[in-house]
């Protein structure tokens, strides 16, 4: 193999190797957002009946709001009050308290794009938040011993190729708005590509000739 050969071979192995680095995919286990906002509002059920203090004896009775939103996470919240309380129940008969819960928001935003290294792959930042409003009642003398609302918030950074992907099990309860890459990144990527595999081209038929 001549000089000039193996300068070609080495400049094409070099491309060949950037390439791979700029447009690997993201091979990380990332949660969806079904998985975040389960997780969200756990810890908001969680932070709720910790205002009742629980007992060996502790029964309560759980109240949903109707709406579609709040109807999508009854096994979580059930779930996670059963953790607390000896007995939970939909009915409110036989229970010391009477606990009223509504999600009341849920959304998804992506922002800040941006990609970490040039013609790498674009990622932002997700932001997930979760409101629960919730009542404590006293169910001998229906006294109201604690009433508010909780929020909890999640953040990270996600690839913006899969976010249709990650958001698809929750789009009925939330959906962002996927950020688009700006006009200009989105020429020049496919202009510098065509032009490296042309300059790639062009060196091999040139040195072999």
């Amino acid at each position: 193999m001549s000089l000039k050969q193996a300068r070609y071979w080495r400049l094409l192995l070099m491309f060949i190797a950037a390439s791979a680095v700029c447009f690997a995919s993201n091979e990380e286990n990332i949660p969806t957002n079904g998985d975040i906002f389960s997780r969200l509002c756990a810890e908001a059920t969680d932070s709720i009946a910790a205002q009742l203090p629980a007992t060996d004896s502790s029964a309560i009775a759980i109240v949903f709001d109707t709406d579609s939103v709040t109807h999508t996470f009854h096994y979580v919240i059930l779930e996670e009050m059963k953790k607390r309380f000896r007995s939970v129940f939909l009915q409110e008969t036989n229970v010391d308290a009477i606990v009223s819960l509504t999600v009341s928001h849920v959304s998804v935003q992506y922002e800040n794009p941006f990609s970490e290294t040039f013609l790498g792959e674009r990622k932002a930042a997700r932001r997930a938040k979760l409101q629960m409003r919730g009542t404590i009642v006293n169910a001998s003398n229906r006294q109201v011993m604690w009433a508010g609302t909780v929020e909890r918030s999640f953040t990270d950074t996600i690839p913006i190729s899969q976010i249709a992907s990650l958001e698809s099990s929750s789009r009925a309860v939330a959906q962002g708005i996927i950020p688009e890459a700006p006009f200009i990144e989105r020429l020049a990527e496919p202009m510098i590509i065509i032009a490296a595999t042309g300059i790639a081209v062009y060196l091999f038929f040139t040195i072999r000739g």
